[in-house]
């Protein structure tokens, strides 16, 4: 390239080219072009005359300097946001905006490995997915077969949304709070993210503090500002680690979109014993504290006689004008508990193989020279023992049922083992007591999932009760 001694000019020579490389003027086979164009690109002439004709530059050196030239081509790409343009050493190159790493640029070879920096090896993590624009990648099944599917977009990191999500996992799964000085726990996080800052124990309470405080004043509010009528249930529950008994309190409204949601006030310590008045006193304070007692619909309860008590005394301490009708229809039984009472009833029917059946299992299952001796007896016959044998549980019917199709399976194995060692004082089951074993199964099979339903947020009838199976338990 050609600078003439001129002032505030700059003169493009054509020697011999089709074109002059800054204002794409056309030129004369081998005549030499002198355009004279201003700092800002502008032409203003043209002269046919060279200061020095020693300076003009051959065919070779000219071809090189223009590849270094900078292009008037408008750059379009977003990724010439995080990009800067910079001379090193005479060379162009781009720089990163942010971790100021040089990657080659000649104007000629595109800019996709700057979008392979900026969206996967800066560390910080620029370049973002355009939100409008939608991105398929090749899913392989099982069975060979490939499937288009959405491509997740890339998330920056984010330190305080990680670290809310270990504080749900603790509290949701009921974790130690020592999880979080676990060596292996800590490893195991610094492969996911080596950026993400562990917390400590008492960070960890902190938070579990203050989500919960934020939590609690979310629901206030929505109550608050809720208009509907409020029913709760009640039950209680008992802690695995504690051995405390816990009552659980449980919202159910409809919101202003008429849309029926359920949400769970609080978990109360009940202290022993469970007597009416401590139950009364517990779920007033709860629902005082959520200002509910002019909302309240309907409670909740099992169908027990300390539960029929402790309405009596809530009907007492509410004022009747905020009641519905009253305060008759404060009181509702649980229908899962009443469920459960009336199969209790129809498994009176086959009490005495229901016994059999739980002293085979409990002699076989409770030392592991037992259990050894009964899994030797499955392979003698060749029965598959993969399926562990379950024990009945007094306060749930439906671990009768499961109990029976856990047993169901070895009846040959229990009898052989029995004929075998004649010195044990329990007795097994005949084939007439596992034959209705075998016919309470079938029978029950349907209702068992019913306790489930009404837990639903979006379940608003009983009518699904009626089944045609259910009418056989008559």
């Amino acid at each position: 390239m050609y600078k003439a001694r001129a002032k505030n000019v700059v003169l493009f020579l054509d020697h011999g080219l089709k074109s002059c490389p800054y204002c794409r003027g056309q030129a004369s086979h081998w005549a030499v072009c002198i355009r004279i164009h201003d700092l800002d690109g502008k032409e203003e002439g043209f002269l046919n005359v060279l200061d020095d004709p020693s300076d003009v530059p051959s065919e070779k050196e000219e071809l090189k300097s223009d590849s270094n030239a900078p292009s008037t081509k408008k750059r379009t790409s977003d990724v010439w946001l995080y990009f800067e343009v910079v001379m090193t050493n005479g060379v162009r190159k781009a720089r990163c905006k942010r971790c100021k790493k040089y990657l080659s640029y000649n104007g000629a070879n595109g800019v996709s490995h700057f979008h392979k920096h900026a969206s996967k090896s800066c560390p910080k993590r620029l370049l973002t997915n355009d939100s409008s624009q939608t991105k398929l990648r090749t899913k392989i099944e099982l069975d060979g077969s490939s499937t288009l599917e959405l491509k997740e977009k890339y998330k920056e990191f984010d330190q305080d949304f990680s670290k809310r999500k270990l504080v749900t996992a603790i509290v949701l799964h009921e974790y130690p709070l020592s999880m979080v000085d676990h060596f292996g726990f800590r490893d195991f996080i610094k492969s996911l993210n080596p950026t993400f800052k562990m917390i400590s124990r008492n960070t960890l309470k902190n938070d579990i503090f203050t989500m919960y405080k934020d939590k609690n004043l979310s629901l206030k509010r929505l109550l608050e500002h809720n208009d509907s009528r409020v029913a709760v249930t009640t039950d209680i529950w008992t802690a695995t680690n504690q051995k405390k008994g816990y009552m659980a309190v449980t919202s159910h409204f409809i919101d202003q979109n008429w849309v029926l949601r359920n949400r769970t006030l609080r978990f109360y310590f009940v202290p022993c014993p469970h007597t009416k008045g401590v139950l009364a006193k517990v779920l007033m304070d709860c629902l005082s504290q959520y200002c509910l007692e002019s909302k309240i619909s309907s409670v909740v309860v099992d169908n027990c006689t300390a539960n029929d008590a402790m309405i009596k005394i809530l009907l007492k301490n509410f004022e009747k004008k905020c009641l519905m009708l009253k305060g008759s229809f404060l009181h509702l039984r649980c229908s899962a508990h009443i469920l459960n009472l009336i199969v209790k009833d129809g498994l009176d029917v086959i009490e005495s193989g229901i016994v059999k059946v739980i002293d085979c299992v409990s002699f076989w299952m409770s030392t592991p020279k037992r259990i050894e001796k009964f899994e030797k007896g499955c392979r003698y016959l060749g029965i598959n023992n993969s399926k562990r044998l379950v024990l009945d549980c007094k306060t749930r019917w439906n671990s009768t049922f499961y109990m029976f199709l856990s047993a169901l399976p070895y009846i040959d194995v229990l009898d052989k083992l029995k004929r075998l060692n004649k010195r044990l004082k329990f007795d097994i089951p005949s084939k007439e007591d596992w034959k209705l074993a075998s016919v309470i199964c079938t029978m029950i099979d349907v209702p068992t999932f019913c306790p489930q339903k009404p837990d639903s947020d979006d379940y608003q009838s009983l009518g699904y009760s009626s089944h045609p199976k259910s009418r056989k338990l008559k």
